[in-house]
């Protein structure tokens, strides 16, 4: 076995504090940090017998208890060394499930808790529309996370589950990228003498409304089934947050839409969601260029009044 853990650390300083600690807990945590190497390819996805602990691992925690967050600090990495210090000193990291018998994610890793920050730039500190939601999810489950995105990606890229036009959050592409395609191709329009029609979409609210109805249908359509899917299910669906706010906690409550704030899978799974977007309204690869939940649509025609049928299309 290949102990992956420092290829799959949120941060290099939360691995590196794994140096303080000595005895069962340390060595316990590692060996539930490793899987069969770094050359696992997308039949992860499908074969029950390969030992991919981190996505399969049931890790039994006290009930009720989701771990000592450090809400007053300000800066995340140390919020992550903090909260994985806490984990690993005070839950009992001795036990694993038979692979056979996992397909949830345990509760502790989908709780997140919200809080309210100024956003400053002399904004007044009464003045609600002043603050911003930043939820704080464990540091545990962005490890757990980090590991399961990575054949996720792999299998994303052998089925081709998304289209080229797409340049959100993913590696190699960024909104310089999309915006360079996207123009190149409306000059080389105008130079054959055609007028472009462009519109911009700006899906509102886009990773706080997605539904689990309608993602889960699509990750099974890319292969992704029984045990597989029943894990993406729990994770979409079994997570809960509260919001803190001067020292006051509110209770927790379950969060029925929507990828988590800060999750490391929320991105990915969006653009599974949305992979079909352009397809859908009859809009096709050389006339769409997107990042994330924005999008452009064009149309290339002889006159400004065959291009405008664009704008009716879209149904």
């Amino acid at each position: 076995m290949k102990d992956a853990s420092l290829d799959y650390a949120t941060t290099e300083a939360t691995w590196k504090s794994y140096g303080k600690f000595n005895g069962e807990h340390r060595i316990s945590c590692l060996d539930h940090v490793y899987f069969a190497g770094l050359d696992c390819n997308v039949e992860v996805l499908k074969d029950t017998t390969t030992d991919h602990r981190p996505v399969l691992a049931k890790i039994l925690v006290p009930s009720g208890k989701t771990g000592t967050r450090s809400i007053e600090r300000r800066n995340f990495k140390a919020i992550q060394l903090q909260e994985l210090e806490d984990a690993l000193q005070k839950w009992p990291w001795t036990t694993i499930y038979s692979i056979e018998d996992v397909d949830t994610v345990h509760q502790f890793l989908l709780d997140g808790i919200t809080e309210a920050l100024n956003e400053g730039k002399g904004k007044s500190a009464a003045d609600p529309a002043s603050y911003k939601p930043v939820c704080i999810l464990p540091a545990l489950s962005k490890i757990l996370e980090t590991v399961v995105k990575t054949d996720f990606e792999i299998h994303l890229t052998k089925t081709e589950a998304l289209p080229n036009t797409q340049f959100g959050f993913r590696r190699g592409r960024s909104t310089t990228t999309a915006l360079a395609t996207a123009h190149a191709k409306w000059l080389k329009a105008e130079q054959r003498g055609k007028v472009v029609g462009v519109l911009g979409f700006d899906l509102s609210a886009a990773f706080d409304t997605v539904d689990q109805l309608q993602l889960l249908p699509k990750l099974k359509k890319l292969g992704i089934e029984g045990m597989q899917l029943e894990w993406f299910k729990s994770y979409l669906s079994g997570g809960s947050q509260r919001v803190v706010w001067n020292g006051t906690e509110s209770y927790f409550l379950n969060v029925k839409y929507g990828v988590r704030q800060g999750s490391i899978l929320g991105p990915i799974l969006y653009l599974v969601l949305v992979a079909d977007v352009t397809s859908c309204v009859g809009i096709g690869d050389e006339e769409n260029s997107s990042y994330a939940d924005d999008f452009f649509l064009w149309a290339v025609g002889d006159t400004l009044e065959e291009v405008g049928l664009l704008d009716t299309s879209p149904s």
